[in-house]
């Protein structure tokens, strides 16, 4: 991947911008972290205009789409294979007034879904770990709540139906803590089940998760 320096200042105006919107902000930072990272690590997947280039290409009044498309024909000028992203559709027109092929998002991710499914295969063995620890913990959880409250174990909250989910099971852990798990498991317990609740609605929320099939 390649990115072109007008991309950065345009992150750093949005960010710092007053009458950008505070989602609009958000997304920029996040996205200046990102670039960052990459940059640092030692696989150089993206890689970037540098001001040099940026001065051999400059002429006065260029808007944003202009410079970024100076940017694809300058990587062209260096004999390398240029593939335009953006989800501007008219600076894909620019793009491919100049034989420069051009893609959207939508587009992007339809072309390299076919390549994705190892990465699919390894959401599923998670799954089938979460599975497995899930029913392990469940296991655990009504050995100590029978030891508990014997024979009305079943009546207590939230006690029915086992085995749960792995982020039920974090739930019931937390919610019988105080009477029960405090005095089997290390104090610090407590706080790991927290973190690792707060981890898994995390990756719930993330747009790499996939439904197995």
């Amino acid at each position: 991947m390649f990115l072109p320096w007008i991309v950065i200042q345009e992150l750093d105006y949005i960010k710092d911008g007053k009458n950008a919107h505070e989602f609009l902000r958000k997304r920029a930072q996040i996205a200046i972290k990102f670039i960052n990272a990459c940059l640092q690590s030692d696989k150089k997947i993206l890689q970037g205009q540098n001001m040099s280039d940026v001065m051999q290409n400059m002429t006065p009044n260029t808007c944003a789409d202009d410079a970024i498309l100076n940017c694809c024909l300058q990587i062209l000028r260096r004999k390398n294979r240029v593939i335009l992203l953006s989800n501007d559709v008219n600076l894909r027109n620019k793009a491919l007034l100049n034989n420069i092929p051009a893609y959207g998002h939508d587009e992007i991710v339809a072309i390299l879904d076919p390549f994705r499914k190892p990465a699919n295969e390894k959401v599923c063995k998670i799954e089938e770990i979460k599975t497995s620890l899930s029913h392990l913990i469940s296991m655990i959880i009504v050995k100590e709540i029978k030891e508990s409250y014997g024979s009305i174990w079943n009546r207590m909250g939230g006690m029915s139906k086992p085995p749960w989910s792995l982020e039920g099971c974090l739930e019931r852990l937390l919610n019988y803590w105080t009477s029960v798990f405090n005095f089997s498991l290390q104090k610090n317990a407590k706080e790991h089940f927290l973190e690792f609740k707060n981890f898994l609605k995390k990756e719930s929320n993330s747009p790499r998760q996939k439904t197995c099939i």
